[in-house]
C-alpha cells in the first residue's frame, strides 16, 4: 500500500499542469540524449538501434566494441556501475542460461534471434535531468575510449577529426591523480 500512496501523493502534489511539464520534458530530453548518443557513438563505429514504439528506452549496439576487446562485453555494463551509472543492461551474444531446466540463448534479450547483438539499453525516464544525461555522456564516452583503449587493440576507429583526441592511459592516470570531485556535477566540469 506504500508505494501506491506514494504515487497518489505525488500525483496530487504535481497536479495535472505539473505533471504534463514533466511529461513534456521528458520527451524533449529523449530527444535531446538520442542526438547526443549518436553523435557520439558515431565517433566509435556503434549506433543507436532506432524503435519507434518506445519513448522512454533506447539502445546502442556494441558490436564493435565486443569485437575488439577480450573483456566479456557484460564487463562494460560493469564499469558503468561501478562510475554510478545505473539502469544500464547490457545483453551478450550467445549468453545462455538454464531457468527451471529450459535453456535460454542470448539470455537478458527479448528474443533468442535479436539481430543487434551485442546491446546495451538504458532510458530516459521521467524527473530526469539535462545535468544527469550530460554527465551519462561524459562517462559514457570514458568507459567507451576505457574498453578501446585498455586492451591497445591494433587498428581501432580513430574518433571523428572534429572530436576531442582519445586520452591514453597515462592522460587518465594523470586526471585520476587530481583532487576527486565533490559531486556529480563536478566531475562533469572537469
Amino acid at each position: 500500500m506504500g508505494p501506491i500512496l506514494d504515487l497518489c501523493i505525488t500525483f496530487l502534489e504535481l497536479g495535472k499542469a505539473g505533471l504534463q511539464r514533466l511529461f513534456k520534458e521528458r520527451k524533449e530530453l529523449f530527444q535531446y540524449t538520442k542526438d547526443k548518443v549518436q553523435s557520439l557513438l558515431a565517433k566509435y563505429g556503434e549506433t543507436l538501434i532506432e524503435n519507434k514504439s518506445n519513448k522512454i528506452s533506447m539502445a546502442m549496439t556494441l558490436s564493435k566494441l565486443a569485437a575488439r576487446t577480450k573483456k566479456d562485453v557484460t564487463a562494460f555494463g560493469a564499469y558503468l556501475y561501478t562510475r554510478r551509472v545505473s539502469g544500464v543492461k547490457v545483453v551478450a551474444r550467445g549468453k545462455k542460461k538454464a531457468v527451471c531446466g529450459i535453456e535460454f540463448s542470448n539470455y537478458g534479450s527479448h528474443t533468442e534471434t535479436y539481430s543487434q547483438l551485442p546491446y546495451m539499453a538504458f532510458a530516459v525516464a521521467i524527473g530526469c535531468r539535462k545535468e544527469e544525461v550530460e554527465l551519462f555522456l561524459v562517462r559514457l564516452e570514458k568507459a567507451i575510449t576505457h574498453f578501446f583503449v585498455e586492451d591497445k587493440v591494433p587498428s581501432l576507429p580513430a574518433p571523428a577529426a572534429a572530436a576531442a583526441p582519445v586520452k591514453t592511459k597515462p592522460d587518465l592516470a594523470a586526471k585520476e591523480k587530481k583532487t576527486k570531485p565533490q559531486s556529480d556535477v563536478e566531475e562533469k566540469k572537469q
